[in-house]
């Protein structure tokens, strides 16, 4: 109980990432961790005023100052482990559909992505995704680039919540240039691959 509650205390303090060096190696994983939010996006003004008001601020500059993104939907992958053969047999494995994003590539050239999708499930219902993403890049040779991270994604759909929005922390990975990439992310033992335009 003591680590969730720390973590809340040192986000929800004013000017929690604006400390002095951290030097526990728990104040080191909350740091990196925070590194990774749109909190160090925001004016010093905000972030001061304590975490919620900074990363708001961070999210106001990525949809601000980024480029757009198109999104399409691509397909799905139902683990054999997480469903039966008769299941994976029944299920739509085209998650058609789309979507619009804003994108900030900060100065390490890691990745900010705000988005929303309108996709089809499984069973071929409508179900809709929106959230923020954070990768770290790397080059792979020539314009290519791959990158690694998480995304925290507000789902609703048909099945898990029967419409009811929650949210859920997932991995997304990536593999393409600044204009295409290629995304992946695994959630629920289904793992889910689309493509995204830059603008």
């Amino acid at each position: 109980m003591r680590a969730p509650a720390a973590l809340l205390l040192a986000l929800l303090a004013p000017g929690a990432a604006s400390a002095e060096e951290p030097t526990s190696a728990w104040d080191r994983t909350l740091s990196a961790l925070n590194s990774t939010t749109p909190f160090p996006l925001a004016e010093k003004e905000a972030q001061d005023r304590g975490w919620f008001s900074g990363a708001w601020d961070g999210v106001k500059r990525i949809w601000k100052e980024g480029g757009s993104d198109l999104y399409l939907s691509g397909r799905y992958w139902h683990s054999p482990w997480g469903f039966s053969d008769e299941d994976r047999a029944r299920y739509d494995d085209w998650g058609l559909g789309g979507g619009f994003g804003r994108r900030l590539i900060d100065e390490k050239g890691n990745e900010r992505m705000l988005y929303a999708l309108v996709v089809q499930d499984s069973f071929e219902k409508p179900m809709y995704l929106g959230g923020y993403g954070w990768l770290a890049r790397w080059k792979a040779g020539g314009n290519l680039r791959v990158g690694a991270g998480y995304s925290i994604v507000i789902i609703s759909n048909s099945t898990a919540s029967d419409y009811i929005p929650f949210p859920a922390p997932v991995p997304l990975v990536s593999f393409g240039t600044e204009k295409v990439s290629l995304y992946g992310t695994y959630f629920n033992s289904i793992a889910y691959f689309f493509a995204k335009l830059s603008f």
